[in-house]
């Protein structure tokens, strides 16, 4: 029997947004990766991949991927690059329904371009960053498409979504 719920995808899909809303909705708890490993670390994200690089961040994640696998009733969102290691994804789908958001790159595109905080998307011109997000949503779809089920999220709101993880628990429950 699968636990928690994992959502996956690229940044800007709605992983948190969606999973907090998901979470209240179903009385568990939410955790966000991303934010412990900040926690853990001491430092933002942004600041370990400039200083130390994405290697000393994957190993972060890692660690905060293990001590989440072993909640039970929690909305997990992982940051968009986690299912590339397969001992994440083996760790996460032992006890795991693991969702994938997608979303248009354009879309993508217009809710991430304002952030500076995006250390993959830091490329110091704008005209490449739409180019980057096309480019990494194609390298991950392989990863993403191990998933348990995946949801558009381009044109959805919040409350859409959740119904709809909510109906495809349920069809896969029953």
């Amino acid at each position: 029997m699968k636990r928690n719920i994992v959502l996956s995808g690229f940044m800007g899909t709605g992983k948190s947004t969606v999973g907090k809303a998901l979470a209240q909705r179903l009385g568990w708890g939410f955790v966000d990766t991303d934010e412990q490993i900040e926690l853990l670390s001491g430092m933002k994200i942004s600041k370990i991949f400039s200083e130390f690089g994405e290697d000393v961040f994957r190993r972060f994640e890692t660690l905060i991927v293990f001590n989440v696998s072993r909640l039970s009733n929690y909305v997990i969102s992982v940051g968009g690059g986690t299912l590339i290691n397969p001992y994440n994804r083996e760790i996460l789908s032992k006890n795991s329904l693991i969702i994938t958001f997608m979303a248009q790159p354009e879309v993508i595109y217009s809710r991430v371009c304002s952030n500076r905080d995006r250390p993959l998307l830091n490329l110091g011109r704008e005209d490449l960053i739409l180019e980057r997000i096309r480019d990494l949503l194609e390298k991950r779809m392989k990863y993403y498409s191990m998933s348990d089920f995946i949801l558009d999220t381009s044109f959805k709101e919040i409350f859409e979504l959740v119904d709809e993880i909510i109906d495809q628990i349920y069809n896969i429950v029953f």
